[in-house]
């Protein structure tokens, strides 16, 4: 009897740990990602093109993979004990997909899709977390949501000039200027 009861407890004991090796093993990142960007100045870019009397500005993907790992680099501890140890943005039109690496309790490592929708209000773009998958699984946002941040654009511009739109396109987003007249 106490034997049999010994190998029921050790088989159960070997189909858990079964079980916790293949989920670390599904949910490990694909790839290396870090926090390293290059410093992106938008003032440096409006005079660029105020200069050159043209009236729009681009921002490329890698700009603005810079610009939101910047605003959310002071944002990588998460509740549930849930660190960011890296990320890379891709732009898809006002959607952003973000390849995430993940570090649950200091060991178990997780690599993530994150969905965000950008959009453009009051001289700033708006960057919101609308999705997080570990492969094919949603996690829902009541777990795992990174904050809102804004990237303000309007306050970096010539004294001269104002942002008449800003349209999101497929690997860049475009800025459309106006002359400011007082």
């Amino acid at each position: 009897m106490f034997k049999k009861l010994f190998y029921t407890f050790i088989i159960i004991l070997f189909v858990i740990v079964a079980i916790v090796v293949g989920a670390v093993i599904y949910a490990k990142p694909a790839q290396d990602l870090d926090w390293s960007y290059s410093k992106v100045s938008l003032t440096d870019k409006a005079w660029q093109m105020a200069k050159s009397l043209k009236t729009e500005m681009v921002l490329s993907e890698e700009e603005v993979n810079s610009l939101f790992k910047e605003r959310y680099k002071d944002k990588a501890k998460l509740p549930h004990d849930i660190q960011i140890t890296g990320i890379h943005f891709n732009l898809r039109g006002n959607t952003v997909d973000a390849d995430v690496n993940l570090l649950w309790k200091g060991f178990v490592e997780a690599g993530a899709k994150i969905r965000f929708d950008m959009e453009w209000s009051d001289g700033k773009l708006i960057v919101r977390h609308t999705q997080t998958k570990i492969k094919n699984i949603t996690i829902p946002l009541s777990t795992l949501q990174l904050p809102t941040i804004e990237v303000p654009i309007d306050d970096k511009l010539p004294a001269l000039t104002a942002i008449k739109d800003l349209k999101f396109e497929s690997d860049h987003i475009r800025v459309l200027f106006k002359l400011k007249i007082k």
